[in-house]
């Protein structure tokens, strides 16, 4: 009877196979064709499960429990019931203990796998984080340098100083006036046009410009002349003067 069922399954594979491969060289008649492929399909899983059920049939009449007690028993190079049912436990209880101890080898290693990636994800880590440090010490070395040579440039640390007495400068000058005060600037034009050295040690400039005027105790304007001594460094304005 297997061997019935067996040739069976071939048949309503093939069966299945062509209905669907069908399809395409006969469009008009694709619902048929997939119709016959579904009841294929259902005779098919029919056929499987009669198959096991035969099987387990058969296995019972030889006096093992079922066609996977058979298998058991077959994978273990028994081919008698009686002596099956004796061995079957101890067999069992070993074959269980031998997959659970490939399962806590299997898991060893992977742990094993695990803490290697893990340590040396930290090595990189720590390599990347000194070389970042020690990048960042060489760029705050090659800054200080940088630094140091444009202080004693007048020109560079002049222009370093004119950048923060336009923004702070100002007001102090504007305090100047006993009375009125005007800018006479544009507005894109800049407040100080010179710079010279106030205190090259200490690295304060003063910065001169002439775009203002101030009104006397007579309502008259006359343009000044204005000077801001300004230290870079403390970003601080020195001292302020107007003529």
């Amino acid at each position: 009877m297997q061997t019935a069922l067996a040739l069976s399954i071939v048949i309503l594979v093939l069966y299945i196979a062509w209905s669907i491969l069908a399809i395409p060289f006969s469009w008009k008649r694709r619902n048929m064709r997939l119709k016959r492929a579904g009841l294929g399909f259902c005779a098919l899983i029919a056929i499987l499960v009669a198959l096991t059920i035969d099987a387990d049939r058969e296995a019972r009449s030889l006096g093992f429990e079922s066609a996977t007690d058979q298998r058991l028993a077959k994978e273990a190079g028994i081919n008698e019931p009686a002596a099956w049912a004796q061995q079957k436990g101890a067999l069992l209880a070993k074959k269980k203990a031998d997959d659970d101890a490939a399962a806590a080898a299997k898991a060893a290693a992977r742990t094993a796998e695990d803490k290697a990636s893990a340590k040396e994800a930290a090595r990189v880590a720590a390599a990347e984080k000194e070389s970042a440090a020690r990048a960042e010490a060489e760029k705050a070395v090659a800054e200080k340098a940088e630094a140091e040579k444009c202080r004693q440039d007048l020109q560079c640390w002049g222009e370093k100083a004119w950048i923060g007495a336009s923004v702070r400068c100002p007001e102090f000058i504007e305090k100047l006036a006993k009375w009125d005060f005007q800018w006479t600037d544009g507005t894109f034009e800049p407040k100080f046009a010179k710079y010279r050295w106030k205190d090259q040690k200490r690295g304060v400039v003063t910065l001169i410009g002439d775009k203002a005027k101030m009104q006397n105790g007579f309502g008259a304007w006359k343009r000044v002349t204005y000077t801001c001594d300004y230290d870079p460094i403390a970003e601080a304005v020195v001292t302020v003067d107007a003529n």
